[in-house]
């Protein structure tokens, strides 16, 4: 292998340990439940307002565009539709920017 893949791979190990570090604090869940096969939701529990946060935290650690980022293809509501929380998520995630 290549001194330039070797590089590239190792980054990419480096980032994967980051965000699972990341998920295991920011959740509390046990490092050896979090790799990158790990769904936030199925496997975590992860929903509603609390994904949201999540995400937001996720974003501002990582330096992550959230623009595009569609909410409901990842996660579901918790306990059913709460129309407040879903114009706290328009406001975090908006339909159009201006």
């Amino acid at each position: 292998m290549s001194n330039q893949r070797k590089s590239s791979h190792s980054s990419c190990e480096h980032v994967l340990v980051e965000v699972c570090r990341f998920i295991h604090e920011y959740i509390g869940v046990l490092e050896d439940k979090v790799s990158e096969n790990t769904a936030l939701q199925k496997d975590l529990g992860l929903e509603g307002d609390d994904a949201g946060e999540f995400m937001v935290a996720y974003a501002e650690k990582f330096s992550v565009d959230l623009d595009d980022f569609n909410f409901s293809e990842y996660f579901d509501m918790e306990g059913g539709f709460n129309p407040i929380y879903f114009v706290y998520l328009l406001d975090l995630f908006p339909l159009i920017t201006l």
